[in-house]
């Protein structure tokens, strides 16, 4: 859970102000000592607040472009299903879906048709 900018501020005010020690005004407040002592670490390197920004996790492996291709040409397939068509080096395997019926995608080693 993210705190609000606002009860950063306040924080870091009370503990400049010497309204108590990291464990009092993590009471206080309401939160975790931990966070008390993550806030005050941040204001003491950087004299900012406010919460660091979003990290973001690495860009797609995948074009969103190819995904819904894929999700089109089997929609009844699981995610799982989906993802190990991408897994590199692998030899395309039919789905289970398109083994449960019999069917055969060119390039598979799965049963002709």
């Amino acid at each position: 859970m993210q705190y609000s900018d606002d009860l950063r501020q306040k924080l870091v005010e009370a503990w400049q102000a010497g309204h108590g020690t990291q464990a009092e005004l993590a009471e206080w407040f309401g939160v975790s000592l931990r966070w008390v002592e993550k806030v005050l670490a941040r204001w003491r390197r950087t004299g900012q607040t406010a919460a660091r920004p979003f990290r973001h996790g690495p860009p797609p492996s995948l074009p969103l472009t190819r995904l819904e291709r894929l999700v089109q040409q089997h929609p009844a397939a699981t995610l799982a299903e989906l993802g190990g068509r991408f897994q590199a080096g692998r030899i395309r395997r039919p789905l289970p879906s398109e083994r449960r019926h019999g069917a055969s995608c060119p390039g598979t080693l799965g049963p002709a048709a």
